[in-house]
Formats: C-alpha cells, sequence, structure tokens
C-alpha cells in the first residue's frame, strides 16, 4: 500500500510539473508572437521612413484566402493599380513578403479593449479595410482586410481618425470565419495581449 502511495505521489507530480512546462511553452509562444508583431510593425515603419514607397500592414480576417490564413496571417505591402480592374477599384495592395503566421494556437481576436479610452481595436477598425491580393501568382484572390500605412515620417497615416490604434491576440482558433477560444465563445480582454500602436509615431509597443 505504502509502495501504491508513493508511485501515485510521483505521478501525481510528474503531472503537475509536465502542467507547468505546458503553460511556460504556452506563455513563450505568445510572448514570441506579440514580439514578431512588433518586429513586422517596426520594419514597416522603417520602410515607410526610407521613403521606400506607400508602406501598409494587412492583417488577414474572416476573408482570408491562401496563402494568408484567417485571424493568423500578416504581412508588409505596397500600393499597385491594376488596370484589369473597373475603375474605382484598381488600387490595391500586394504583399511585398510572404505571409507570416502568428504561431498554432494564437489567432487575431475582434475583442474590443476594456476601457474606450485605451483604443480601437484595428481588426475592427471600421476606416481599416483596404483591398488586398493575397498573392501575385493569383490575381482573382483578394479580400477587404484590415491594414495600417505608415507615413514617411513614421506616422500612421491610415486608418485616419483619433485615437490608439490596438492589436489583440490570444490563444484560440477560427471557427466560422470567427476567431473564438479554444473552448469556444468569444475571448474577454483581459485574457488578450495587447500591441499599441501610436499615431503620431507609429511606435509598436506591448502592453503590460
Amino acid at each position: 500500500m505504502i509502495e501504491m502511495m508513493f508511485v501515485v505521489i510521483v505521478i501525481t507530480l510528474v503531472v503537475a510539473l509536465t502542467a507547468g512546462v505546458t503553460d511556460s511553452l504556452k506563455s513563450n509562444r505568445g510572448t514570441t508572437a506579440m514580439q514578431q508583431l512588433v518586429s513586422v510593425m517596426d520594419s514597416g515603419r522603417a520602410k515607410a521612413l526610407a521613403g521606400q514607397q506607400e508602406i501598409w500592414i494587412a492583417f488577414a480576417n474572416g476573408e482570408a484566402r491562401a496563402p494568408a490564413q484567417a485571424f493568423r496571417s500578416y504581412a508588409v505591402c505596397y500600393s499597385i493599380e491594376d488596370d484589369n480592374l473597373p475603375e474605382g477599384q484598381r488600387s490595391i495592395l500586394l504583399p511585398l513578403t510572404g505571409w507570416e503566421h502568428l504561431p498554432t494556437g494564437f489567432v487575431f481576436t475582434l475583442t474590443a479593449p476594456a476601457l474606450q479610452s485605451a483604443g480601437q481595436n484595428l481588426m475592427s477598425h471600421p476606416a481599416a479595410a483596404k483591398r488586398v491580393r493575397f498573392s501575385a501568382s493569383n490575381p482573382a484572390g483578394m479580400g477587404n482586410l484590415p491594414c495600417i500605412r505608415f507615413g514617411t515620417l513614421g506616422e500612421v497615416e491610415q486608418p485616419e481618425g483619433g485615437g490608439t490604434l490596438l492589436l489583440a491576440v490570444a490563444e484560440g482558433e477560427v471557427r466560422g470565419s470567427i476567431p473564438v477560444k479554444m473552448t469556444g465563445g468569444g475571448h474577454e480582454p483581459a485574457y488578450c495581449r495587447w500591441l499599441s500602436v501610436q499615431r503620431n509615431t507609429g511606435k509598436a509597443v506591448l502592453l503590460p
């Protein structure tokens, strides 16, 4: 009996330690995802400051098609004029780099911040939508995606409007073209990781 109790205690300790390591890995992946976003924001801003075309960063939403993934992908883009499109629809964005993705199990969320004064979620900003072509090899593959454009002074030029822009990332998946928790349902602001983009400087900062 004592030996059995000892085995049960050892198994319990191993499970507890494994769970701790798993939670740590999830936390590390989430931190890595946010650092990647800061890096891509800084890269796009640096290109704009250097006067390299009109630089945008697009974030995939429910309209995403391959190679972009819904609520998981983002890309640095530039603006082009496609004469094959109807008048008034020729200005579109094309990825300057390939699409990058959040780690598996993480998604961009549509969640609004807990405080209105904190800013507005870029993924649901009414003025952020821009027509984006998902790849140069598939002219027909386009969608209206939330985008941010940096000016030659590094400031945010689009979307227009006041207030700070925010991005929210959380553990979850996409169901029916909507980001949800792994267990279903929407994400709560307190359980999201937030990135703030200051309009006047375009600088991306991770919020605690």
